[in-house]
């Protein structure tokens, strides 16, 4: 009898969503990415298949982040786009593709930290 209720038990349990292992950041347009993600969410580190909204970020962060997305890379993002590339690796992609279509360039730390955007 108790294995049954146990049984049921267990079958009643919604199993916790898995956590994607910790990917960290490899390019520098990745590495730029995470340290602005986890500076938006503040978390010390944030992995690349990390999705955005899942670690506690919110839309006007979001927001935020993608103006210094553009600051930073000269690139424009809009926050749709966002949404379908939640994640360092997804948007690193989508900065990559409109750097090499010619929409912006990459500006070095020291740039950046200048212009107060890191």
């Amino acid at each position: 009898m108790q294995q049954q209720l146990d049984a049921r038990s267990q079958e009643q349990e919604p199993a916790a969503p898995e956590k994607a292992a910790y990917a960290p950041p490899e390019t520098d347009i990745e590495k730029k990415v995470a340290a602005l993600w986890a500076d938006a969410v503040r978390l010390d580190r944030v992995g690349i298949d990390d999705h955005f909204l899942e670690i506690g970020g919110q839309s006007l962060q979001a927001v935020l982040l993608l103006s210094h997305v553009q600051e930073m890379f000269g690139v424009e993002v809009q926050f749709k786009d966002f949404l379908d590339a939640p994640t360092v690796r997804k948007l690193s992609e989508h900065i990559e593709a409109a750097l090499r279509a010619g929409a912006g360039g990459v500006r070095d730390d020291a740039e950046a930290a200048e212009e107060g955007v890191i």
